[in-house]
């Protein structure tokens, strides 16, 4: 192995370590939002181009299923019995919101359960078809519109008021590719200012800048 696979596989293993990884505490460090997704059908390149770093729920460290056992049973699978354990001793309070699917009775229980006990900031459950019909897909796009439209609250958060002015900061892209989402976004959160504002300002890091003023 050279020195160049075994630095990148050095990478990895750190990473899979333990849950706030050397990454994920840097986005959380300059003021990232993490949303944990509790199955891989979770939609996560919505949550990235809203600025938002999606980040797959583990029990990494758990030797326990205790604090889980009063809402689960020994029948309940493995996973969601040290999940949840795992989040009863804060381990999973790095956290700004989460998002699962209806993949099985046990992950709909775990949301149940985590709504109840847990509250993180933000939660949403996502029907997720079993059939690829027209019903369906319409059906899902429909569940998408309605996740990426409460997604827009975590984003309006960043909206800091104070006497003759606010202040709306967004989330930056990372990675290359059409964010068309973050523009829709953006421009309705212009939109919500200029509703309550005689003056918006709208500025881009390279620089580009809108005025926009009512009487």
């Amino acid at each position: 192995m050279n020195n160049l696979t075994s630095r990148a596989l050095q990478e990895f293993q750190d990473a899979a370590a333990g849950l706030v990884n050397p990454a994920l505490q840097e986005w959380k460090d300059r003021g990232g939002k993490v949303i944990g997704c509790m199955y891989h059908f979770v939609p996560e390149e919505i949550m990235t181009a809203a600025g938002l770093m999606p980040f797959r729920m583990r029990a990494t460290g758990s030797s326990g299923t205790e604090l889980s056992e009063s809402c689960f049973t020994q029948v309940n699978c493995s996973f969601v019995r040290h999940l949840f354990d795992s989040a009863m001793r804060g381990h999973q309070g790095f956290l700004d919101g989460v998002v699962t699917v209806n993949n099985c009775d046990h992950i709909r229980r775990l949301f149940d359960n985590w709504e109840s006990k847990i509250k993180t900031p933000y939660r949403h459950f996502l029907w997720f078809p079993k059939k690829s019909g027209t019903e369906q897909v319409e059906a899902y796009r429909s569940e998408l519109a309605e996740m990426a439209g409460t997604l827009e609250y975590m984003v309006l958060e960043a909206l800091v008021e104070s006497d003759g002015y606010a202040l709306l900061a967004m989330g930056r892209t990372d990675s290359l590719g059409c964010f068309c989402s973050v523009n829709d976004l953006l421009r309705d959160a212009f939109g919500f200012s200029r509703r309550s504002s005689t003056r918006s300002s709208l500025t881009a890091k390279q620089g580009w800048n809108r005025s926009t003023g009512r009487s």
